[in-house]
């Protein structure tokens, strides 16, 4: 049988949850099966890509749109598309959701899209768009139940249409960051002392995240355990926000934040227990990273953590208050080393079930079916 032709499209790669999700997987997919092309909407000039992450089993296809009425741009992608005649197109995020799922009209593709967060903040005319162009969608994937749920009574589509596919981790990858010089120079890139210790989150400094949560409990929490340091990856509009919110504190000798980070496994590996305090997510597949090395992980209590944090086990949850995230950071902290072991070796079982190769081919199977009939 011919390779089939997968089109894997997303709006942009740079450094962000979704777009490593993508990179992991086609990096992963079975070359014997597909022929695997990735299309890039937005070129994202100036800004950290996945691009050189990528494996030589993928084909590249980099456009530089606009927007949506950027015509010079349709002609550019319909001409692509003709030359690819993919079989399936295999989409993420709005933008590339709404072009991949207009076109199918002119090629007659098969389409799977996916879901990646509760998107609160969608406009009327998105959830339009998105109500409308599920028609010609063949599956919508979620990557948790709350997800599906949500999206299905947001935008009025039938609970039929989606079907449920975690994220994956790449684990062997993010161990293989890990060693003790990796761990030496993170350490002292961030100038710890041996007797310092290391909260961590991960993520991109915008209102979802609520950074300031997490500044103002552990404001308090250092007070009780002056030992803690906390470091802050990623970046984003509220930088300079937050960084004032520290200064104001008088945490800025021990609050990092270093920006973005390609590679997160060692500054994982060298931080005692991860915190999403996010308002909002759609899996939070940084927990699972987390997990991995062994840390418990400290979440609100939210969509898609709450499927795999089993509380008092592999983390705990907070109700977002911040003196109640300081108690859950406390009572973390003053664990004992046989009850603190007994947290890491959950974590690191709970994201064994989300390892990459699992996920991806949970994917091939529901492609297979989509194309059922193609293929016969």
């Amino acid at each position: 049988m011919d390779k089939i032709k997968l089109l894997v499209s997303i709006s942009d790669f740079r450094m962000g949850g979704a777009q490593k999700i993508v990179t992991d997987f086609v990096n992963n997919v079975d070359a014997n099966k597909f022929e695997i092309h990735l299309l890039t909407f937005f070129d994202s000039q100036g800004e950290n890509t996945f691009y050189s992450s990528l494996s030589n089993q993928v084909q590249v296809h980099r456009l530089d749109w606009k927007g949506f009425l950027d015509i010079p741009n349709w002609f550019k992608t319909i001409k692509l598309i003709s030359v690819v005649k993919p079989d399936l197109v295999f989409s993420h995020l709005y933008f590339s959701n709404t072009v991949t799922r207009c076109l199918k009209m002119l090629f007659g593709y098969k389409v799977v899209t996916v879901e990646h967060n509760t998107y609160v903040n969608k406009t009327k005319s998105q959830k339009i768009v998105d109500q409308m162009l599920a028609h010609l969608t063949s599956r919508i994937v979620a990557v948790s139940s709350g997800v599906a749920d949500f999206t299905a009574k947001q935008e009025g589509i039938s609970p039929d249409k989606f079907y449920v596919i975690p994220n994956g981790v790449n684990l062997v990858e993010l161990k293989d960051q890990v060693n003790e010089q990796s761990l030496a120079e993170v350490r002292a890139g961030l100038g710890l002392k041996d007797n310092e210790k290391l909260v961590i989150t991960i993520g991109q400094m915008i209102k979802q995240k609520n950074h300031s949560l997490l500044i103002e409990a552990f404001s308090d929490f250092k007070k009780e355990h002056p030992e803690y340091r906390l470091l802050i990856l990623g970046d984003g509009i509220l930088r300079d926000e937050l960084q004032k919110q520290i200064v104001a504190s008088s945490l800025e000798d021990v609050v990092f934040m270093p920006g973005l980070k390609k590679q997160v496994g060692p500054y994982l590996a060298a931080a005692d227990f991860f915190v999403l305090p996010s308002k909002f997510e759609g899996f939070g597949i940084v927990c699972i990273e987390a997990m991995a090395l062994g840390l418990p992980v400290i979440s609100t209590e939210i969509t898609g953590p709450n499927q795999y944090i089993k509380d008092r086990q592999n983390g705990l949850f907070t109700n977002g208050d911040p003196s109640d995230l300081k108690e859950k950071m406390s009572q973390l902290a003053n664990l004992g080393e046989s009850e603190m072991g007994k947290f890491r070796e959950q974590a690191i079982k709970t994201a064994d079930e989300f390892a990459i190769d699992k996920v991806v081919r949970k994917y091939e199977s529901l492609f297979l079916g989509v194309l059922g009939s193609k293929l016969s």
